[in-house]
């Protein structure tokens, strides 16, 4: 709580480390957290090898986990729960990620990723809030983004089903807000969720 926020901390390139501890942008806290968590006799930097890249343990940038649903759809240390929560509020749609446009793409790799991404609704989430583990990880979606090969904007944890922790830009930190103020004073349109394995 209260690190500082700075946008893409983390790289493969030479001055970048591939795992940091002293800023975070929301991605980054979410990666953190799980290579600390499973770091049971290794360093959380040997973790990140696994956490952050596909296959895991092939560090570069082409093997970055670039996109969130893709990372909670192959990697082992995360999982997608978003139907288990949203159950008949659950809503879906296909997005190409990182599709190739006329001015090119997202991320400055040769790949791409057709996914059925499944959400729920800005309007529906009180209606499902109370079927929130403890902690849980939460994304953001804006509509129109698949448009892009986008698939979410922002991530955090919520705990205890009320508490946001997140990575803030306008805050200028790691910090605390409540889940459902943030929800309802934000342009997002809908939420995914996914949890932490711990291996």
């Amino acid at each position: 709580m209260g690190s500082p926020y700075k946008r893409g901390p983390l790289g493969e390139k030479e001055n970048k480390e591939i795992y940091r501890e002293d800023v975070f942008d929301c991605t980054t806290l979410i990666l953190v957290s799980a290579a600390k968590v499973n770091s049971n006799g290794k360093t959380p930097k040997e973790v990140m090898k696994e956490v952050n890249y596909y296959p895991p343990g092939e560090v570069s940038y082409e093997n970055r986990l670039h996109f969130s649903t893709y990372r909670n759809k192959v990697s082992p240390y995360f999982e997608d729960i978003t139907q288990e929560i949203g159950k008949d509020k659950t809503k879906e749609k296909k997005v190409i990620l990182n599709k190739k446009r006329e001015e090119g793409r997202l991320i400055d790799i040769n790949w791409e990723e057709e996914i059925n991404l499944e959400y729920i609704r800005k309007e529906d989430l009180d209606k499902v809030i109370s079927n929130l583990p403890s902690e849980v990880g939460v994304a953001f979606i804006k509509n129109g983004d698949e448009k892009i090969g986008l698939d979410v904007r922002h991530e955090g944890f919520v705990f205890e089903k009320e508490n946001l922790i997140h990575a803030s830009s306008i805050e200028g930190e790691v910090a605390e807000v409540d889940f459902l103020d943030f929800v309802e004073n934000s342009n997002y349109d809908g939420v995914i969720f996914f949890k932490v394995i711990y291996n």
